[in-house]
């Protein structure tokens, strides 16, 4: 620093002090990746990037990770990625895969998907990471526990398949239509489509097909409502916005619509009744520091993706009319269950009575 001012060299330091944080930060933040990142990566791996020894996948969503993995065969030569992909359920096994040269390719992949890990295999996992096979990409798909004891391991990135956000949704939603053959669709279409789903991502590319073979020249709203059916949950779901607007004739309708579609009354009623018990519980969360992974799971709920529109019902609700709702749906349930009381007249009655509260 010979030569320099005091204040320059302050100044210095400063900098570099100041490049160190954005090169800790630009470090992490390619050692983790989000799903909706992971295609763009693997692009601009392929291309001269540069692949991870192994990418962790962490998250509750199965069908992401099922994804995921869809785009790591992607990579390999189509014509001899049935010799340079594989899959495993032991780490020796697929220690033995990932040292094995690829077969007329540039890179070998393998999915280690184990039904349970033990310390032993998370071991064996650290020290194959320690001089990991060049050509070869490990793709584990591990609990969160794993994934954490591995994340800071060289040459490892973790993927995140936890559930979409809303826009993540929309945004994976475009995507798909946007694939060939590509077709038009509306913004409108697309909320409707997320909506009547309730954001399974699995059922919502089963219905973007068929939508786009019903309407090649593009997608519309009223073509969303026309072929892709509503489940209950999503019926469920109208229908306590109906109650939470007292609007009877829309919440009759619903109830008599679901009924017609061979719901028996029991059945209906338990749906309604933990419908809005989980709506309490997420009014009562509203402010609270718990995650939506652990709340999603304390209400029994496959994906995260479900307390969007739990949230989007509960905000139509006051804390104190959900208790009362809650209340008076338990008693009744307990009176249909030691028989007290028929199905069908408990069913209607409630209906009659939350519409009031």
């Amino acid at each position: 620093m010979l030569g320099f001012s005091k204040a320059e060299k302050i100044e210095f330091s400063l900098h570099n002090f100041q490049m160190m944080i954005l090169y800790y930060k630009q470090s992490q933040a390619e050692a983790r990746l989000k799903f909706s990142m992971l295609k763009s990566h693997l692009n601009e791996a392929a291309n001269g990037g540069g692949f991870s020894s192994a990418y962790l996948f962490s998250g509750s969503d199965e069908f992401l990770a099922q994804e995921a993995v869809k785009l790591f065969r992607q990579v390999l030569d189509p014509e001899f990625a049935e010799m340079n992909f594989s899959r495993c359920s032991i780490f020796a096994d697929a220690a033995e895969t990932l040292f094995t040269f690829p077969v007329f390719d540039m890179h070998r992949v393998c999915v280690y998907e184990p039904e349970a890990i033990s310390a032993e295999e998370i071991e064996k996992i650290k020290e194959y990471l320690s001089s990991p096979a060049e050509e070869s990409i490990l793709v584990a798909l591990v609990d969160g526990a794993t994934c954490k004891a591995l994340s800071k391991q060289k040459g490892a990135t973790t993927v995140d398949c936890a559930a979409l956000s809303q826009e993540e949704t929309v945004a994976y939603v475009r995507e798909l239509f946007a694939s060939p053959p590509r077709v038009e669709v509306t913004n409108d279409a697309i909320d409707e489509l997320i909506t009547r789903t309730q954001s399974s991502l699995a059922r919502i590319v089963s219905e973007v097909q068929k939508l786009k073979a019903y309407s090649p020249a593009g997608v519309s709203k009223a073509d969303v409502k026309e072929m892709v059916a509503a489940d209950m949950e999503y019926q469920v779901y109208l229908l306590a916005e109906a109650v939470s607007t007292h609007d009877a004739p829309k919440a009759i309708s619903m109830l008599d619509a679901i009924l017609k579609n061979g719901v028996s009354e029991r059945t209906l009623f338990s749906a309604i009744y933990t419908r809005f018990r989980r709506l309490l519980h997420v009014s009562l969360n509203k402010d609270a520091r718990r995650d939506d992974a652990e709340l999603a799971r304390l209400l029994g709920l496959k994906s995260t993706g479900a307390l969007y529109y739990l949230r989007k019902n509960a905000e139509n609700y006051s804390q104190v009319r959900l208790k009362a709702i809650v209340d008076y749906l338990h008693s009744l349930q307990y009176d249909t269950l030691t028989g007290a009381r028929s199905d069908v007249s408990v069913l209607h009655e409630a209906m009659l009575k939350m519409l009031a509260m």
